[in-house]
């Protein structure tokens, strides 16, 4: 049982009002007390506290009433009793008196004026109780009453409560249907136009169509609830939280951005976010704050410095919306925007563009909040800046790629140069090297895991470092010549890194602009080592997010292809899809060796068995069962012969196939081969299959003299 509502301070009660004889309008003592409780819920108990004044008073009786005009009203809702005489205590602060009421139980509602009414009806004028009180108006849901005359005239005690609880069973309060207070939207730009996340599809922005140019470089970000593209001489914004209302002239008095707006017929209001000029024909974008919609009427407001602001303006149109990115106004107050930009970032509220050709070791920061705001002339902590007009400075190498780090650093990659600015260039921030030897490839050439780390692919492959920190190569030990042996090029190639936290990896994708040719390497952070991954030309990557989307089936590393399409990453789908749902077979292998089988160097060493475990083979159990398994096995005398065999996957001594799973009686592979190294490939490249090996158990023995 819980306490639904209660006031009960006997430390300060004093005595109260007697109550004795029956509620009959007669010359009895009744008392009541208002109160209410929040939420619905089924009264089982009130008690009040109360002492014997006189004698025995015999059954005292509680009702619940209602409350009508001055005191407790003629509707009884609830009735319970208690023994009088059974009361012990003869001062204040008397005793919690329990009346338990009967199943069912009546239902309190949240918020509604109840009264209980207490009298001893077999007492009289030497048969009583008091209640006690307080008189400092502590309980804040009802007021104490009492009547001399047996309930036809009450006395409302307005700064004075008795002392009481009501309890009950706590109602079953319903949680909400749901936390999420936004949706995400997947934003994706491809074949010159642009498409978002609808209902769990991807849905065209047709106003975009034909206003992207995919074959010149292109990057975007998003922010306040908008996209802002950087496609060198045109930049866009995808606008996904504003409505729009137009109008054919603006008047005298244009509105600032966050002005508040009203519709003089609908009262819908809106926050001004953009509006294309500063008079005339205009376009306003801004933040409705009513569920109210406007419609073809004035609309008022006032602006900043108290102007008012009055024009005609069309129904409102919902959103997305495709318009330029330009300065508010499209004024010159509001500073200019550089002529070509193709990178692009969000960071201390700032949109940051640089890759401007004409001016490419130059950055520029839009005014904090402010994306439409480039004026670098204002004087304070939120004022837009740029190289050129802050204490930071300009790069002295082209920036190849920004790099958000929370609100702390932004890095800017360089071509052989790594920088990253501490802070906000207008308030005190500074630009300092982070490595002077190696660049960033590109812009899509990094990324963070979730241990804060920046991996990047630099001038000699791949490297990690903090922020801020020391690069270092990872890729060197594992892979020495990856650079030289993928000849990339930023004119020909395209390189993109992305962390999945689903594989606990990072994804280095190489493509080649001309044919689609591509080649991927997964990172992985437990073993630290480098994966080779091949796919169909036309699953070729071009971009890569890890997408935190709403529902969990979404959250998945995406890549965007050659072909157009978007795919994902699923441990679940054994085949690589194509456009057509064709199931690709994976070709997946893995190498051991060289592998010493000589016990010294003067003598071969001689394998006489071989056994492969493959995962699974238990019965029952929710583990999955290995697919069969192919090997080939290779002997030479040198480790570099074992090297190029296992890489050219020829001239190898046995092949053969593994039966899965477990371990299967019989599964050995009993053929004896004698050599200096061994070499291991097993391998599986049929679609809709998997394999996984547990254990390798081979027996060696001394052999003959090597010669």
């Amino acid at each position: 049982m819980a306490i639904l509502t209660s006031y009960d301070d006997p430390d300060n009660g004093v005595a109260g009002y007697i109550t004795h004889g029956a509620i009959d309008g007669a010359s009895t003592s009744v008392v009541a007390q208002g109160f209410k409780i929040s939420g619905t819920n089924d009264l089982e108990t009130v008690q009040v506290r109360l002492y014997k004044f006189d004698g025995a008073p015999g059954t005292l009786t509680c009702e619940i009433r209602n409350v009508d005009g001055g005191g407790p009203g003629e509707t009884v809702y609830a009735t319970a009793t208690y023994n009088g005489n059974l009361i012990t205590a003869t001062t204040p602060p008397g005793e919690l008196v329990t009346f338990t009421f009967a199943a069912p139980y009546y239902t309190l509602i949240g918020g509604t004026q109840y009264c209980w009414v207490v009298w001893a009806e077999s007492g009289d004028s030497e048969n009583t109780v008091k209640t006690v009180r307080i008189g400092s108006s502590q309980y804040a849901d009802g007021i104490a009453y009492n009547d001399a005359q047996g309930g036809a005239s009450w006395n409302q005690r307005t700064a004075e409560e008795f002392m009481f609880t009501v309890g009950g069973t706590a109602s079953t309060v319903s949680p909400p249907t749901t936390d999420r207070s936004f949706n995400k939207k997947l934003v994706v730009v491809g074949s010159d136009t642009v498409f978002y996340e609808s209902a769990s599809a991807l849905t065209e922005l047709t106003a975009a169509r034909d206003g992207i140019d995919c074959t010149n470089l292109l990057q975007i970000t998003p922010a306040y609830q908008k996209v802002f593209i950087a496609n060198e001489t045109n930049l866009k914004v995808a606008d996904f939280g504003n409505v729009k209302i137009t109008t054919a002239n603006l008047g005298s008095n244009p509105p600032d951005k966050g002005t508040l707006l009203t519709g003089g017929t609908s009262g819908a209001k809106m926050v001004v976010d953009y509006i294309t000029t500063l008079s005339s024909a205009c376009v306003l974008y801004g933040q409705r704050i009513t569920a109210a919609t406007f419609t073809a009427e004035t609309v008022t407001g006032t602006d900043d410095d108290g102007n008012a602001i009055s024009f005609t303006g069309t129904a409102e149109v919902a959103r997305p919306h495709w318009y330029d990115w330009t300065v508010y106004g499209g004024d010159s107050s509001y500073g200019a925007m550089p002529n070509f930009a193709s990178l692009i970032c969000l960071y201390r509220g700032r949109v940051v563009i640089s890759g401007n050709k004409e001016y490419s070791f130059q950055w520029y920061m839009a005014r904090q909040n402010h994306p439409f705001d480039f004026n670098y002339a204002k004087n304070d902590a939120q004022t837009a800046v740029a190289g050129s007009n802050a204490d930071a400075g300009e790069l002295g190498d082209i920036v190849t790629a920004l790099i958000p780090f929370k609100d702390d650093y932004l890095v800017f990659g360089c071509g052989s140069q790594i920088w990253y600015m501490a802070g906000d260039p207008a308030a005190g921030g500074s630009l300092n090297e982070l490595d002077l030897t190696t660049g960033i490839y590109g812009p899509q050439a990094w990324c963070f895991d979730n241990a804060e780390n920046l991996y990047f692919w630099g001038t000699n492959g791949v490297y990690k470092t903090t922020i801020p920190g020391v690069p270092i190569n990872i890729s060197r030990a594992h892979l020495p010549n990856l650079v030289k042996d993928e000849a990339v090029d930023s004119s020909t190639h395209r390189i993109t890194l992305e962390y999945d936290p689903r594989r606990n990896g990072i994804l280095i994708a190489i493509t080649k602009f001309s044919d689609n040719t591509h080649s991927n390497y997964f990172y992985d952070l437990l073993t630290q080592g480098f994966f080779p991954e091949s796919s169909h030309a036309n699953c070729a990557v071009y971009s890569q997010l890890f997408y935190q989307g709403d529902a969990p089936d979404y959250r998945r590393l995406l890549v965007g292809c050659s072909d157009g399409y978007i795919r994902y990453y699923d441990e679940d789908t054994k085949s690589d899809v194509l456009a057509d749902d064709t199931a690709n077979a994976i070709n997946a292998y893995c190498t051991w060796g060289p592998l010493k089988l000589a016990q010294n160097d003067d003598y071969y060493g001689l394998l006489t068995s071989l056994e492969v475990i493959t995962a699974g083979g238990a019965s029952g159990g929710s583990q999955s069962d290995s697919s069969d398994v192919s090997f080939n096995l290779f002997v030479a005398d040198t480790a570099e012969e074992i090297l190029e065999k296992l890489s050219a996957n020829t001239d190898y001594r046995v092949t053969g196939v593994i039966t899965a799973p477990g371990r299967p009686k019989g599964s050995k592979i009993k053929r004896r081969l004698r050599g200096m190294f061994l070499g291991i490939r097993l391998w599986n490249s049929t679609a809709a299959q998997t394999w996984a090996v547990n254990k390798i158990i081979g027996t060696i023995k001394k052999s003959g003299r090597f010669r």
